[in-house]
C-alpha cells in the first residue's frame, strides 16, 4: 500500500495497475482498503473507492461508514453518503457517532452540494422516526439555519418543521404558527 503513496506519479500508476490486474478480494483486507482510501493523493483515494466498490461485503458496511466518515475530503464525504441509508438508518447511536461527519459535510462552503443534500434528506428521514433520533438530529440541522446557502437553509428548515410537527416538545429555533384562513 505504501507504493501507492510514492512521490513519483509513474510509481503510483504502476502500483494502481498492478493491484487492479493481479489482486483479488482475498488479497485486500478491510484495513488495507481503508489505508488506500485515506491517502493524501486524490487519485489514490479514487482507486480506494474503486476497490471498496469492487470488493465490498455487506458485513463490512458499518466499518466502512464509521471509518471513512472521518475523512475530510469532499469526494470521500460524497462516497460515505452512499452508506447512510444502509448502515446508519434506524440506529440512533450511529447517528450520534456520525454527528461530526454531518457537521463537517454540511459546513463546507460552496462544496459538496450532492453530499449535503443527501445528508439533510437522511437526517430529515431519521429525525421523524423517534424522539431519540430527533434529539440528535435537531442540533445538527439547527446549526444549518444560519447557513449562507439558501438551498441548505431551506432544506434544513423544512426538515426541522417536519420534526417539530411530529414531536412538538422538541426545542427548535422557531415557532410554527398556523396561517389564518379567511373566507370571503
Amino acid at each position: 500500500v505504501r507504493l501507492l503513496d510514492a512521490t513519483w506519479e509513474d510509481s503510483r500508476d504502476f502500483a494502481i495497475t498492478y493491484f487492479r490486474e493481479r489482486f483479488s478480494d482475498s488479497d485486500f483486507t478491510t484495513d488495507a482498503m481503508l489505508l488506500v482510501c485515506d491517502s493524501p493523493n486524490d487519485r489514490v483515494r479514487q482507486f480506494g473507492r474503486e476497490l471498496v466498490g469492487r470488493f465490498f461485503k455487506d458485513e463490512q458496511g458499518v466499518e466502512y461508514l464509521m471509518k471513512l466518515s472521518e475523512h475530510p475530503s469532499t469526494g470521500m464525504q460524497l462516497f460515505v453518503s452512499n452508506f447512510l441509508d444502509g448502515y446508519a438508518a434506524d440506529h440512533p447511536e450511529r447517528l450520534a457517532q456520525l454527528a461530526p461527519f454531518f457537521q463537517s459535510c454540511l459546513c463546507r462552503v460552496n462544496q459538496g452540494r450532492v453530499a449535503k443534500q443527501r445528508v439533510v434528506d437522511f437526517l430529515r428521514r431519521e429525525g421523524i422516526k423517534n424522539t431519540e433520533s430527533a434529539r440528535i438530529v435537531v442540533p445538527i440541522l439547527k446549526a444549518q439555519t444560519i447557513n449562507v446557502s439558501v438551498e441548505m437553509r431551506a432544506r434544513s428548515l423544512q426538515a426541522l418543521v417536519m420534526i417539530k410537527r411530529r414531536f412538538p416538545d422538541l426545542d427548535v429555533p422557531f415557532q410554527i404558527k398556523e396561517s389564518e384562513v379567511r373566507h370571503a
